[in-house]
C-alpha cells in the first residue's frame, strides 16, 4: 500500500537507531525519509521527554511507533498533557506487548516478540560458541513477531 503524496504522513520513531529493515519498509510503503525521526531517549520518562522535544520543535506527528511499550506509554501521557487524543490525533504504537501493554488507556497497540524464545536462543547461540571456543561464524535467528492491534492506534486524521 503506498500512501498519496497529497496524504503526509508524519511519523516519529522514538529510538536509539533507525535499523535498515525498518527504513526498507518505511520506503516500500511510500512513507518520505524526511518524516522518520530518531530521538535518543528510552522508558517511559524518554518517551515523555521525546515528546516534548518534537511538539516544542514545531513538529506535528500524526503517529508514534515507540522502539518499546513503556516509551509510548510515556509518549501517550505527553500527549495527554499537550490536549490531544490518542487515536484521535495522533496513532501510538510500541514494541514489546508488557502486561501493562492491554490495560493502559487507550489500550496501547503494540509489536509481540516472543522474549522468553528470544531468551532461549541468545543462551543457546552462547552455549555453542562457547563450546568451539568462539571459533565460530556469527549466526543470525530471525524470531516471528506479530502486529497486536488495540486501541491506541487508527487512520492518520486529515492534513489541517
Amino acid at each position: 500500500m503506498r500512501y498519496p503524496a497529497s496524504e503526509k504522513l508524519e511519523i516519529l520513531r522514538l529510538v536509539e537507531t533507525s535499523p535498515l529493515p525498518v527504513r526498507r519498509t518505511l520506503a516500500q510503503i511510500g512513507i518520505p525519509k524526511s518524516t522518520f525521526y530518531a530521538w535518543y531517549e528510552r522508558y517511559l520518562a524518554g518517551g515523555i521527554a521525546a515528546l516534548d522535544r518534537v511538539w516544542t520543535a514545531g513538529l506535528r506527528p500524526t503517529a508514534v511507533l515507540a522502539m518499546s511499550d513503556a516509551m509510548a506509554i510515556g509518549a501517550m501521557h505527553a500527549l495527554r498533557d499537550l490536549g490531544l487524543s490518542v487515536p484521535g490525533d495522533v496513532s501510538v504504537v510500541g514494541f514489546d506487548d508488557i502486561d501493562l501493554a492491554s490495560h493502559v488507556d487507550p489500550p496501547l497497540t503494540t509489536v509481540h516478540q516472543p522474549i522468553r524464545q528470544k531468551g532461549e536462543e541468545a543462551v543457546r547461540l552462547l552455549l555453542g560458541v562457547v563450546g568451539r571456543e568462539g571459533r565460530s561464524k556469527p549466526e543470525h535467528r530471525r524470531l516471528d513477531t506479530r502486529l497486536i492491534v488495540r486501541g491506541s492506534s487508527g487512520p492518520a486524521r486529515p492534513p489541517r
